[in-house]
């Protein structure tokens, strides 16, 4: 969650808004900017484990903050000391390379999920505050939308709230400018 009730409140400058609807709002605006942007802004602590790709290089393909360690299935270990965090003016960081010259990712047998990173997994340590901005802004517009549309779906407080926006609805225009910055870009191969 990007936003507390609080915050939403907070910037609104209404105090009146009912929390029970804000608190519904809160999970699936936070989930529906992962999807708009294309990445996580939470953070997680583990390993995650990836094919081999190169004797020097590993890229991860999702956001890392923090590296704790690297493993590969032939019994080699990588501290934090061993690589270079790339690309340098990270977090994120999207790639991982061996600083010494002798070190090498191997593999014993096979390929698949052959290297295992431990870390924290995201874009920050803290959610940016344009991302928070972003979500707090998205929560006041589909609360007001519920004033005037009404709502159904999901209960709580005696009401029911809509959440099809989340699935398919691209974020009102200035929560975009304000994401468009941490949008992960897609490319596409033909």
């Amino acid at each position: 969650m990007y936003c507390t009730a609080s915050d939403v409140k907070a910037f609104a400058r209404d105090s009146a808004l009912d929390d029970a609807v804000l608190d519904l709002l809160l999970d699936p605006i936070s989930e529906a900017v992962d999807r708009w942007c294309r990445r996580s802004f939470g953070t997680t602590i583990g390993a995650v484990s990836f094919d081999y790709q190169d004797a020097k290089q590993l890229r991860l393909g999702r956001d890392l903050v923090s590296l704790t360690q690297i493993d590969t299935n032939a019994d080699q270990s990588f501290l934090p000391a061993a690589v270079l965090l790339e690309p340098r003016s990270g977090p994120p960081y999207q790639w991982l390379t061996l600083i010494n010259s002798s070190d090498q990712f191997s593999y014993s047998d096979t390929k698949t999920s052959a290297i295992t990173v431990n870390g924290t997994w995201g874009y920050k340590a803290t959610v940016p505050s344009a991302v928070k901005l972003a979500t707090i802004k998205w929560v006041l517009a589909e609360y007001n939308k519920a004033d005037v549309q009404g709502f159904g779906a999901i209960g709580a407080a005696g009401m029911n709230v809509g959440m099809a926006f989340v699935e398919s609805a691209a974020p009102p225009m200035e929560v975009q400018e304000l994401l468009n910055a941490y949008r992960r870009r897609r490319v596409e191969a033909l």
